[in-house]
Protein backbone atom coordinates (compact mmCIF):
# COMPACT_ATOMS: atom_id res chain seq x y z
CA UNK A 1 0.00 0.00 0.00
CA UNK A 2 1.21 3.60 -0.75
CA UNK A 3 1.90 4.59 3.09
CA UNK A 4 3.98 1.67 3.32
CA UNK A 5 6.28 1.96 0.22
CA UNK A 6 9.51 3.54 1.29
CA UNK A 7 10.26 4.65 -2.41
CA UNK A 8 7.42 6.90 -1.40
CA UNK A 9 8.25 8.87 1.74
CA UNK A 10 9.48 11.42 -0.13
CA UNK A 11 5.92 12.47 -1.79
CA UNK A 12 3.70 14.50 0.30
CA UNK A 13 0.47 12.43 0.46
CA UNK A 14 -2.35 14.28 -1.01
CA UNK A 15 -5.63 14.23 0.71
CA UNK A 16 -7.69 15.88 -1.78
CA UNK A 17 -7.96 16.36 -5.39
CA UNK A 18 -9.59 18.23 -7.79
CA UNK A 19 -10.28 18.18 -11.62
CA UNK A 20 -8.53 21.14 -12.38
CA UNK A 21 -5.61 19.51 -10.83
CA UNK A 22 -5.56 16.36 -12.43
CA UNK A 23 -8.21 16.38 -15.06
CA UNK A 24 -7.17 12.49 -16.49
CA UNK A 25 -7.55 10.66 -13.28
CA UNK A 26 -11.33 12.19 -13.96
CA UNK A 27 -11.78 10.67 -17.27
CA UNK A 28 -13.20 7.46 -16.99
CA UNK A 29 -13.21 6.63 -13.20
CA UNK A 30 -15.85 3.48 -13.87
CA UNK A 31 -12.17 1.62 -14.58
CA UNK A 32 -11.54 1.88 -11.00
CA UNK A 33 -14.24 1.28 -9.17
CA UNK A 34 -14.17 -0.93 -5.96
CA UNK A 35 -17.76 -0.14 -4.36
CA UNK A 36 -20.93 2.17 -5.54
CA UNK A 37 -22.83 4.02 -2.75
CA UNK A 38 -26.28 4.90 -4.34
CA UNK A 39 -29.38 6.87 -2.54
CA UNK A 40 -32.63 6.73 -3.76
CA UNK A 41 -33.17 10.79 -4.78
CA UNK A 42 -36.88 11.18 -6.65
CA UNK A 43 -38.48 9.54 -9.56
CA UNK A 44 -35.80 7.88 -11.66
CA UNK A 45 -32.83 9.85 -10.26
CA UNK A 46 -30.09 9.06 -7.71
CA UNK A 47 -27.51 10.01 -5.72
CA UNK A 48 -24.12 8.54 -6.41
CA UNK A 49 -20.29 8.15 -5.11
CA UNK A 50 -17.57 5.72 -5.56
CA UNK A 51 -14.91 4.56 -3.57
CA UNK A 52 -12.08 4.24 -6.47
CA UNK A 53 -8.50 2.82 -6.26
CA UNK A 54 -5.38 3.51 -7.81
CA UNK A 55 -2.73 1.06 -8.22
CA UNK A 56 0.47 0.81 -9.40
CA UNK A 57 -1.00 -1.19 -12.58
CA UNK A 58 -2.73 1.95 -13.32
CA UNK A 59 0.43 4.21 -14.52
CA UNK A 60 0.41 3.01 -17.78
CA UNK A 61 -2.85 4.36 -17.85
CA UNK A 62 -1.85 7.75 -17.27
CA UNK A 63 1.54 8.74 -18.91
CA UNK A 64 1.03 12.32 -18.75
CA UNK A 65 1.09 12.19 -14.97
CA UNK A 66 4.53 12.55 -13.07
CA UNK A 67 4.60 10.82 -9.61
CA UNK A 68 1.73 9.03 -10.40
CA UNK A 69 2.72 7.01 -6.92
CA UNK A 70 1.43 9.88 -5.19
CA UNK A 71 -2.35 8.68 -6.17
CA UNK A 72 -1.98 5.33 -5.20
CA UNK A 73 -4.37 4.32 -2.90
CA UNK A 74 -8.58 4.54 -1.85
CA UNK A 75 -10.26 7.52 -3.31
CA UNK A 76 -14.10 8.62 -2.58
CA UNK A 77 -15.70 10.76 -5.21
CA UNK A 78 -17.98 13.65 -4.69
CA UNK A 79 -22.03 12.88 -4.47
CA UNK A 80 -23.80 13.83 -8.10
CA UNK A 81 -27.13 12.88 -8.94
CA UNK A 82 -27.47 10.21 -11.93
CA UNK A 83 -30.48 8.75 -13.70
CA UNK A 84 -31.16 5.08 -14.47
CA UNK A 85 -31.06 5.60 -17.37
CA UNK A 86 -27.32 6.85 -17.33
CA UNK A 87 -27.45 10.26 -18.65
CA UNK A 88 -26.59 13.08 -15.84
CA UNK A 89 -25.70 16.81 -16.25
CA UNK A 90 -23.39 16.31 -13.29
CA UNK A 91 -19.66 14.79 -13.80
CA UNK A 92 -17.09 13.96 -10.33
CA UNK A 93 -15.52 16.63 -10.20
CA UNK A 94 -13.46 16.05 -6.34
CA UNK A 95 -11.58 12.52 -4.99
CA UNK A 96 -10.76 12.54 -1.11
CA UNK A 97 -8.51 9.94 0.11
CA UNK A 98 -10.15 7.14 2.14
CA UNK A 99 -8.93 4.41 4.12
CA UNK A 100 -10.65 1.02 4.69
CA UNK A 101 -12.30 0.80 8.35
CA UNK A 102 -13.96 -2.95 9.58
CA UNK A 103 -17.15 -2.36 11.63
CA UNK A 104 -18.42 -5.42 13.16
CA UNK A 105 -22.15 -5.50 13.98
CA UNK A 106 -24.22 -7.30 15.80
CA UNK A 107 -27.51 -8.44 13.89
CA UNK A 108 -30.46 -9.57 16.48
CA UNK A 109 -32.99 -11.62 14.74
CA UNK A 110 -36.13 -13.40 15.95
CA UNK A 111 -37.50 -17.12 14.85
CA UNK A 112 -40.91 -18.01 15.18
CA UNK A 113 -41.83 -20.96 17.23
CA UNK A 114 -44.29 -23.66 17.30
CA UNK A 115 -43.87 -24.94 20.40
CA UNK A 116 -42.70 -23.10 23.69
CA UNK A 117 -39.35 -23.46 24.45
CA UNK A 118 -38.85 -26.42 27.28
CA UNK A 119 -37.41 -23.97 30.48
Amino acid sequence: MWLNSAANKNLKMIIKLTVKEEPSLFEDVSEFIVKTNREYRKEKSFYTSHIIEFKDCHAEDFPEIENFEKYLGLWKTNTIVATYEGDSDEYFSILNRVIPIIKNVELIEYLEISEPPAI
